[in-house]
């Protein structure tokens, strides 16, 4: 197991092991909740409210990081082709006669 992946697995277990400490420490903590686009509501949990922001934030960073992925594979579908075309010439020129190269030195 590489190191980067053990580093991640803890950071996950630290954050689990915070939320779930804030949770106990917390287990009746009401909030007026007041977002801009949505009516006020009153006596939600703040675990409540907690998790709802974490799952939006956590859609919002995995449609960014998809639009991403897209991009970088489109690109790298074009890098392929441009590879594909420059393998194709680059076959083509080995293939050439050695006949049609010596006569295009001599006329220089």
């Amino acid at each position: 197991m590489s190191l980067l992946r053990v580093f991640r697995l803890a950071l996950v277990a630290a954050i689990v092991l915070g939320a779930i400490v804030f949770t106990v420490k917390n287990p009746s903590q009401r909030v007026r909740l007041d977002l801009v686009f949505f009516p006020a509501r009153d006596n939600v949990l703040l675990i409540e409210a907690l998790f709802w922001a974490l799952l939006g934030g956590a859609v919002v960073g995995l449609s960014f990081a998809g639009i991403k992925l897209l991009e970088l594979q489109a690109q790298l579908q074009k890098e392929r082709r441009g590879r594909h075309r420059l393998q194709s010439e680059l076959t083509a020129l080995r293939n050439l006669p050695l006949d049609d190269l010596d006569s295009e030195e001599e006329g220089r």
